[in-house]
């Protein structure tokens, strides 16, 4: 399988990962039936943007939750 193959296959299925800013594991995949956990939080292109500034992987979704909450309290 070419390493596009493989991509392709993690992206569908999911893949473990190690959040970045607390370490614990969660499933991510863009691609999965009903997309990435992700993909249905509510987040402005603003906000994407810092926060794509500030990590360079995904965030577990109580870390994607918690660095959310406080625009969401507005």
């Amino acid at each position: 399988m070419t390493i596009l193959g493989k991509a392709v296959e993690w992206a569908k299925q999911g893949r473990e990962q190690s959040c970045e800013a607390c370490g614990a594991t969660f499933t991510c995949g863009p691609l999965m039936k009903g997309g990435c956990w992700c993909m249905r939080e509510d987040i402005s292109p603003e906000r994407l943007a810092e926060l794509k500034g500030k990590y360079e992987r995904c965030l577990c979704p109580a870390c994607l939750r918690g660095e959310l909450a406080p625009e969401r309290a507005r």
